[in-house]
């Protein structure tokens, strides 16, 4: 037991390392302990090892709620970009847990960050049919231009000072 509260001090001053050590050595001693698994799945959330925090608040979570592991479980979700986990995760939290103010909040980035991926792809796909576009514009004009004698070219060159009219050059 002096362990696990010497792996808990190390966690709340942010001794990660020390933290580790601490719960691991908690679980070789007694391997059923859920909270010392919980406390290493938010180690290595806080140390960003997200594969690794998701594998253990998932093997936390299935049982009897120990903590806030689903919370952390959806945060982990969503730090990985995996969106819909995330939801199912925090609609769970908020059900277990339905006084933790963190979890709209949580949800809340979650569902922001879905709107922005939407609206990037769109995006996305509307500059893909442009490019698309331009690139063909660009063919029918380098076949046009080619077609015509080098003193036509200087003359339609000339007559737009300097500039190309209604096409865009060959050269680019």
């Amino acid at each position: 037991m002096a362990r696990y509260d010497l792996g808990v001090a190390y966690f709340a001053v942010g001794k990660y390392a020390e933290a580790r050590e601490a719960f691991e050595e908690v679980l070789r001693l007694s391997p059923e302990d859920l909270f010392a698994a919980y406390f290493l799945g938010r180690v290595d959330l806080a140390e960003g090892d997200l594969d690794q925090a998701i594998r253990r608040l998932e093997a936390v979570s299935k049982g009897k709620p120990v903590a806030d592991e689903l919370y952390y479980l959806g945060s982990a979700y969503f730090r990985k970009g995996e969106f819909d986990k995330a939801i199912r995760t925090l609609k769970q939290a908020a059900i277990a847990k339905p006084g933790d103010y963190r979890i709209p909040f949580c949800s809340g980035d979650v569902t922001r960050n879905q709107e922005r991926l939407r609206r990037a792809g769109k995006s996305m796909s509307f500059l893909k049919s442009f490019t698309v576009l331009t690139k063909q514009r660009r063919e029918r004009s380098s076949n046009v231009s080619s077609r015509w004698r080098p003193s036509q070219r200087k003359k339609l060159k000339r007559s737009a000072g300097g500039f190309w009219v209604g096409m865009i050059p060959p050269s680019l």
